[in-house]
């Protein structure tokens, strides 16, 4: 918040007129707190929020466009990350992050068990199933022989649904979507999908490569257990650098405990190595005062400008103007090898309404899968039916 008010204050000396007052909202029940704001026509001037939500708020009317206030020059320096707020022939977000997760791999316990050679180290770093599996397996020890695991090789958690798109991720990478290509239907209980949520449920109930209990775990604990050495493969966004680079400062852990290795998401064989990726950025609201609208955007784009826009990195993002991207990552290789990836997102990401899938569909009727409620099957049809039952809701069935 501090970033925020120094550049209010900034941007106030050069209009004195303007006014800005910041409201912070956690990623749980903020975006509902939106809806609610705009279904009330109580709702603030600017947001910041990722694709999806502003191209489902953006195709009600709620948003102003953008392409008026771009010169020739920013529109050449966002380039295809424009997209990212495109809904029919105009663009409602004016970009400020790009991001991507995939596998995480500690690779000083592969070194250390003398596995090293089952994890990928070409220049994709891409895998399959199988050879994920094997190296799960193989990361998996009791080190000190009591007959308790001491090392998992592999880490998920179902117990919130922030980076419940690794979930998912199983399942595009065995070929599945939630979305058929248009948009307009769910068409994620499939083989495909079957297979990919099965694969998932038996990595903890038949190969025991998870740590126990993974249904209640968070976010938050499953990257501590990964911080401290307790699970060998992370599924995380570049999130998890900074956490890593915070608990070294804090004397956490220490440095030669874990050598953070990206590596591309599993795939089944003949299918794309999709990953979580997307970005976001800072849309104004419908603005009946022309004012208040030039400007609520003008300080929109000064959040997003040259400058500015490379505070991104503080949150171990990506800048989304190419000027600044290219310029920051010099000779760093974990964040270069983040940076290809996020080209490789699933397009199911890019719907409207994936987060509220996400949130409210697959996120807790997958927790009943996990614990035995419901059958794999049962659970993929339900996941559909809902999928299509909030289309209807959004008009966007057909």
């Amino acid at each position: 918040m501090d970033w925020f008010k120094l550049k209010a204050e900034e941007f106030s000396e050069m209009y004195s007129e303007a006014r800005v007052e910041f409201f912070l909202l956690d990623w749980g029940s903020g975006a509902q707190k939106i809806d609610v704001a705009i279904a009330t026509d109580n709702y603030p001037d600017i947001i910041y929020e990722n694709e999806p939500a502003i191209k489902k708020y953006a195709s009600i009317g709620a948003l102003e466009p953008i392409d008026s206030f771009l010169s020739e020059s920013d529109m050449n320096d966002f380039g295809g990350r424009l997209e990212y707020g495109r809904v029919g022939n105009q663009h409602y977000m004016i970009p400020y992050n790009t991001y991507a997760g995939t596998l995480h791999i500690n690779r000083r316990i592969f070194r250390e068990f003398g596995i090293d050679h089952l994890i990928p180290t070409d220049g994709s770093r891409s895998w399959t199933y199988d050879q994920f599996l094997a190296a799960a397996k193989a990361a998996t020890r009791d080190i000190d022989g009591d007959g308790i695991i001491d090392v998992h090789g592999f880490g998920i958690h179902y117990g919130d649904s922030k980076g419940g798109y690794f979930r998912t991720n199983i399942m595009w990478n065995f070929g599945a979507s939630l979305f058929n290509d248009q948009g307009t239907r769910a068409v994620i209980n499939s083989q495909e999908g079957i297979k990919g949520l099965q694969f998932l449920l038996d990595l903890d109930k038949e190969h025991n490569v998870i740590p126990p209990g993974v249904i209640a775990y968070t976010r938050g604990q499953i990257r501590d257990l990964f911080l401290n050495g307790k699970v060998a493969m992370l599924p995380d966004t570049t999130g998890i650098k900074v956490a890593m680079d915070e608990a070294i400062r804090n004397e956490d852990i220490k440095s030669d405990e874990i050598e953070l290795w990206p590596v591309q998401m599993p795939h089944a064989p003949n299918c794309p190595a999709y990953n979580y990726a997307g970005g976001g950025g800072y849309a104004v609201l419908k603005q009946k005062d022309q004012r208040k609208r030039e400007l609520a955007m003008k300080f929109a784009m000064y959040l997003a400008d040259e400058e500015n826009i490379k505070a991104a990195t503080m949150i171990g993002d990506f800048p989304a103007r190419e000027s600044a991207a290219s310029s920051s990552y010099e000779g760093q290789a974990y964040e270069l090898y983040m940076l290809k990836l996020t080209a490789n997102a699933h397009p199911d990401l890019s719907h409207p309404l994936y987060f509220d899938v996400r949130d409210t569909i697959e996120t807790p009727i997958i927790q009943g899968v996990v614990a035995n409620q419901l059958t794999v099957e049962a659970g993929m049809a339900q996941i559909e039916s809902e999928i299509n039952a909030l289309l209807r809701r959004h008009d966007l069935y057909e």
